[in-house]
């Protein structure tokens, strides 16, 4: 058992997917830069509060710049208050009302743990899982707000999943379900 690859497969999973992550850099280090890595278009959705206003431009740039897929649209799913309207017209980004995603019961919720009120939390939660009632395409990405990508990332090619992006960074990719 000198072999090292043999060693990595006896150690846990999270440690065997760094084999899997150089052999997806092998496989696609000679790409035109030029051309998306993936033609699946995806459309993605940025759940988005008062407090990531000021941020908010270090998340949507990059993803133009560095999400690898041809992007169906961009929009912020937040409330429709003047600041978030503004918000949306400087970053040419269309706005969904997340009350028209979120049931009567949820738009009510208050949960609180110990003392602090994690309902915003909760909210965003359902308001992610909700997102394939309102995107157009079959494959979509929620990236949180303050999230910001520093290189290029690809999600799905070649008929297969990938994640391509440092461990770092926190992205979701989501299928509609047949139903």
């Amino acid at each position: 058992m000198s072999n090292p690859l043999q060693k990595l497969l006896k150690v846990p999973s999270k440690l065997r997917r760094l084999k899997n992550t150089a052999r997806l850099k092998r496989r696609y280090a000679n790409e035109d830069a030029g051309q998306p890595p993936s033609d699946l278009p995806i459309e993605v959705l940025i759940p988005v509060i008062a407090k990531d206003l000021p941020t908010l431009p270090l998340c949507v740039e990059p993803i133009r710049r560095f999400v690898r897929h041809p992007i169906q649209r961009i929009r912020l799913v937040t409330r429709p208050d003047e600041q978030m309207v503004a918000a949306t017209e400087r970053l040419g980004t269309p706005m969904i009302d997340e009350n028209s995603m979120l049931s009567p019961e949820a738009r009510r919720l208050e949960y609180r743990v110990n003392g602090t009120d994690r309902s915003g939390w909760i909210k965003q939660q359902l308001l992610k899982l909700s997102a394939d009632a309102v995107v157009e395409t079959d494959r979509f990405l929620i990236v949180d707000a303050d999230t910001a990508f520093v290189r290029d990332v690809v999600f799905h090619r070649d008929g297969e999943g990938v994640l391509s992006a440092p461990t770092n960074i926190t992205a979701r990719t989501s299928t509609r379900t047949a139903g």
